[in-house]
């Protein structure tokens, strides 16, 4: 089911609950970290993060079109805090586990590489994601302060 074949309610009304669902979840980490700050080095710091991407995404979903500045804004966050989670899955502290797999039919593979290929592979993607979010706040800087356009781009 795509955007386009959901209600402007009912993308508004799933577009909260998942926000809500997001926040919810960041005031889980943010009491986890309060209660004992010294979990930053420990799994619960991942749900900051994750909380993040939950809300942004939501809010993506549930913003009108029209609110292009402030979809701007949330898409920039909604990937920062994707970069975010995958720079502690890769440059965390603490062990790491990674496997999965997949099947067809009844072929199955279960996958377990190990924690230095799993971090290599997570360490890739934490490094795009980085540069994109970069880029995104500095697009996003420079729209909004009156920085020259040198480009074509006048979405903004």
């Amino acid at each position: 089911m795509g955007k386009q074949d959901l209600s402007p309610g009912g993308r508004i009304a799933i577009g909260l609950a998942m926000t809500a669902m997001g926040l919810g979840i960041v005031a889980l980490g943010v009491g986890y970290l309060v209660q004992d700050p010294r979990k930053l080095r420990s799994g619960e710091v991942a749900a900051l993060p994750m909380g993040v991407v939950f809300a942004a995404g939501g809010a993506m979903l549930a913003l009108p079109e029209r609110l292009v500045r402030t979809r701007a804004l949330v898409g920039t966050l909604l990937i920062t805090a994707f970069a975010l989670t995958f720079d502690w899955i890769a440059f965390g502290p603490g062990e790491r586990q990674f496997n999965g797999g997949f099947s067809s039919g009844p072929i199955a593979v279960h996958l377990s590489p190990g924690e230095t290929p799993g971090r290599v592979v997570f360490g890739i993607a934490a490094v795009m994601m980085d540069v994109l979010a970069v880029a995104g706040w500095f697009r996003l800087l420079r729209k909004w302060y009156g920085v020259a356009n040198t480009g074509t781009d006048s979405q903004l």
